[in-house]
């Protein structure tokens, strides 16, 4: 991943600390679409060079680390890479994982993760 790829993902973090994402899990329940803050972080997650190639239904520890924000914020790298990886893939078949992973902190908590790991570069 590149450094301006970087840049730009960790540019919705203060989008969250806003509370721009906090209804995306609702918004998306009553009216089956993504709001505009969803559509933007799937697309610089899509670009941003972090998704994997890896059998994702494979992975077991997907389950915990999405249930529980403090598991992702010791996260290593890799872990991190395939928990996006599986979200977003997961997405295609479960419409609307992304804004409720968005509303339960979870995305934030990787973001955060990712913010972390750089400057410990």
């Amino acid at each position: 991943m590149d450094t301006e790829s970087l840049a730009n993902l960790l540019s919705f973090l203060p989008r969250f600390e806003r509370g721009e994402f906090a209804t995306a899990s609702e918004q998306y329940r009553s009216t089956g679409q993504y709001i505009e803050a969803v559509d933007d972080l799937i697309q610089a997650i899509s670009n941003s060079g972090l998704l994997l190639q890896f059998d994702w239904t494979a992975w077991k520890d997907a389950a915990r680390y999405s249930r529980d924000s403090s598991l992702v914020r010791t996260a290593d790298l890799e872990t991190v890479r395939r928990l996006l990886t599986t979200i977003f893939r997961q997405d295609r078949f479960v419409g609307g994982l992304v804004p409720r992973v968005c509303s339960s902190g979870i995305m934030k908590a990787l973001l955060e993760r990712l913010a972390q790991l750089s400057r410990d570069r």
